[in-house]
């Protein structure tokens, strides 16, 4: 028979107890991992392994040199071409202290972008407040959604000879027609995100004896938000293409007019400077808005 440890009262009790030193006692004074933990020793990274990631070059270098292969990329193009009215970066470059040298040029410019911020304002107020009523009412919803949805896959290209013959050759076109096409994205985000509440929400709202504005501005605007803001993203590029085709094809005094100008005269290399202010006010705005998102909504998209 094995040999029961004793422990002795005395001077030797409170000192811990040795466990037998072979045998099966040696396997049940192992360590049990808990759950989550390594059930071994830690290992550590290789030194090369580390070297590789602080190696790494930051994300912006990596998208400069991206662009700039590509402009290398168009300029090798259009030198293999050899034709005169194919436009070349270096000759935009080339082209952009003349053109911004011009008062015309920034008349133009402001028109074009400052019809595009009234739509989006104009757009954006109506298609929020339309969005909620979709997202919060069943009757709206069902009411507008085969309309909303209908207008949203036409192109507004399509409508604005129709929009001169009732408005005319005017601002006022442009303007309708870039409100319209800001609307609708704004319109279908703020509804989606206006009935993705969660449940317990509502729950807690109803107990409180919460009011129908403040369940509307309250719960469901704020939780549309992040909804809003991609509805802006889209809004602002549709508006941009509305507003320029609206001058193309009636002619309104514009950025977009000037650029139809300055290609029939075969000015491509300052047709080309207009297009490319139009795509940094695209970019520079989607951009300041993911910055607003990320700042004020950091809890959005994790």
């Amino acid at each position: 028979m094995t040999e029961q440890p004793q422990i002795h009262a005395g001077a030797g009790a409170g000192r811990p107890v040795s466990a037998p030193s072979a045998g099966l006692g040696s396997a049940a004074t192992e360590a049990v991992p808990l759950p989550g933990e390594p059930s071994g020793p830690g290992q550590a990274v290789p030194p090369g392994e580390r070297r590789r990631e602080r190696r790494r070059p930051p994300d912006w270098l990596l998208r400069t040199l991206a662009g700039v292969a590509l402009l290398a990329l168009w300029e090798l193009a259009a030198r293999a071409l050899g034709s005169d009215f194919v436009a070349r970066p270096t000759a935009v470059a080339q082209a952009v202290p003349e053109v911004f040298a011009t008062e015309k040029f920034w008349q133009d410019a402001w028109a074009t972008i400052w019809s595009v911020i009234e739509g989006v304002v104009i757009g954006a107020v109506a298609g929020t407040l339309l969005g909620l009523a979709m997202g919060r009412i069943r009757l709206v919803r069902w009411f507008f959604t085969s309309y909303v949805s209908a207008l949203y896959t036409l192109p507004m290209v399509a409508v604005v000879p129709l929009m001169t013959i009732w408005l005319g050759y005017t601002s006022e076109t442009r303007l309708v027609a870039v409100a319209l096409s800001a609307f609708l994205p704004i319109v279908v985000t703020t509804a989606d995100g206006s009935r993705s509440i969660p449940k317990e929400y509502l729950d807690v709202a109803r107990t409180f004896r919460a009011k129908v504005h403040n369940i509307w501005f309250g719960i469901a605007l704020r939780n549309a938000i992040p909804y809003l803001i991609a509805g802006l993203q889209l809004a602002i590029a549709r508006a941009l293409v509305t507003a320029v085709a609206v001058e193309f094809l009636a002619g309104v005094p514009g950025l977009g007019y000037s650029i139809l100008m300055q290609t029939r005269s075969f000015q491509q290399n300052e047709a080309f400077v207009g297009v490319v202010l139009l795509t940094v006010f695209v970019v520079g705005t989607r951009a300041l808005l993911t910055l607003a998102r990320r700042r004020f909504l950091p809890w959005y998209g994790r």
